[in-house]
């Protein structure tokens, strides 16, 4: 069972969270994964984020299991339960 991502600084806030996760998810349904960390900030609204900020949620997104951080990049993996069932997978 993965553990919650340790966090030494404040919890990022929810928009950005919800940024980052779409950025990501774009990337994919275009086919441009894995999408590197530098590309994610890059593609912010947000003009320099911190790279530990941007480092956090996608560890927080990893943990929720939206996220599959490879050494390339990150991939946009969820799955909702709906999609899973008609896929046959049973679930837990």
């Amino acid at each position: 069972m993965l553990k919650p991502p340790v966090l030494r600084r404040p919890v990022p806030g929810t928009d950005l969270l919800l940024e980052v996760e779409q950025i990501i998810r774009k990337a994919t349904w275009k086919g441009d994964t894995p999408i590197s960390l530098a590309e994610v900030k890059r593609r912010m609204r947000q003009k320099s984020p911190k790279h530990q900020q941007v480092r956090d949620i996608i560890d927080v997104l990893a943990y929720m299991g939206r996220i599959t951080e490879t050494p390339d990049g990150v991939e946009y993996t969820y799955m909702s339960p709906q999609a899973s069932e008609e896929l046959g997978h049973v679930a837990l």
